[in-house]
């Protein structure tokens, strides 16, 4: 059956809590793919590239600032999606998670200057 990996889960957690009306799945979860991939330890300039040549967001919290505004909401809500996947989610804290995607935006800053990302 097809696996909903934690893009996903992050993406169904925002549409749930309703804090990004009018976005399109596809884009939404092409943003969240990056983040993903940093705590997977796969994101690669080739990836940031191509997100930044279709103008999607670096940082999902650009998506809209109630998703900035809630986060760690997020990131527990996520986990309730689907409880019976195994993604890379499962391998921190929310907290830890938190922490991570501050971590990954410096990151973005500073590597890709050239794109947008509001933090």
């Amino acid at each position: 059956r097809p696996c909903s990996g934690s893009e996903h889960l992050i993406s169904h957690a925002i549409d749930y809590l309703r804090l990004s009306e009018g976005t399109l799945h596809g884009f939404q979860v092409g943003s969240i793919s990056l983040f993903s991939l940093y705590l997977q330890g796969k994101l690669c300039s080739r990836y940031v590239d191509y997100a930044c040549r279709l103008g999607i967001p670096l940082a999902f919290t650009d998506l809209s600032p109630s998703i900035a505004d809630n986060l760690l909401y997020i990131f527990e809500t996520a986990r309730m999606m689907r409880p019976d996947r195994y993604t890379i989610l499962d391998c921190f804290t929310d907290l830890e998670l938190l922490d991570k995607y501050r971590e990954f935006c410096i990151i973005i800053q500073e590597k890709y200057e050239d794109c947008k990302i509001a933090a």
